[in-house]
């Protein structure tokens, strides 16, 4: 019986690590489609802005395969921002233990600082840092960028938590603003 634990163990194992390769490569793609342009973020916004082909090569497989892109592009950028955050934190926290020690003895060597920096590392815990929280963003489908202007075709929000979707032409949008604008105005005479 223990041939069988065996296996089972095996076959887990081997599931955890398709799941995780495949995981990697889409975090690549997504690095990849960031660095050629295909995709942009705006963090302090809550923004993406994703050119057309990647849009239509998605939306033309249906709704769930639009979602599932969104979702994976969200989920890939939560990843970046918390671990940003984190790093940022525990090189925050080695900094002030390392000047906290320098105030108390003449001189560090090397080796000193970096076992200060170590030990300070690992007495961090996850709960210490307040990582990003999961939000509905805006996303932009944009057709061409000529200098710092370019032409949206779309534009919506998307929800993880809710996996509520709204999305519209941009010219209908435009449209709308427009209208309830001169109406404003119309008011205001």
């Amino acid at each position: 019986m223990k041939w069988l634990k065996k296996w089972r163990e095996h076959r887990q194992e081997e599931k955890r690590l398709k799941r995780l390769s495949t995981l990697s490569k889409v975090f690549a793609i997504f690095d990849k489609m960031i660095r050629v342009g295909l995709v942009s973020w705006n963090d302090k916004e809550r923004r993406v802005f994703i050119s057309e082909p990647v849009a239509l090569f998605f939306i033309a497989q249906g709704a769930d395969h639009w979602k599932t892109f969104l979702s994976n592009l969200y989920c890939c950028q939560m990843y970046r921002l918390q671990q940003k955050q984190w790093n940022d934190y525990i090189i925050d926290c080695q900094t002030k233990a390392v000047r906290r020690r320098r105030s108390e003895v003449a001189m560090l060597t090397k080796a000193e600082v970096e076992r200060i920096r170590r030990t300070t590392a690992d007495g961090i815990s996850m709960q210490d840092v307040d990582l990003p929280t999961i939000q509905p963003f805006e996303f932009f489908v944009v057709q061409d960028v000529v200098g710092d202007k370019a032409t949206v075709l779309w534009v919506g929000t998307y929800d993880l938590d809710t996996d509520v979707l709204d999305m519209a032409e941009w010219d209908s949008v435009r449209r709308a603003i427009d209208k309830s604008r001169k109406e404003g105005n119309r008011g205001e005479e």
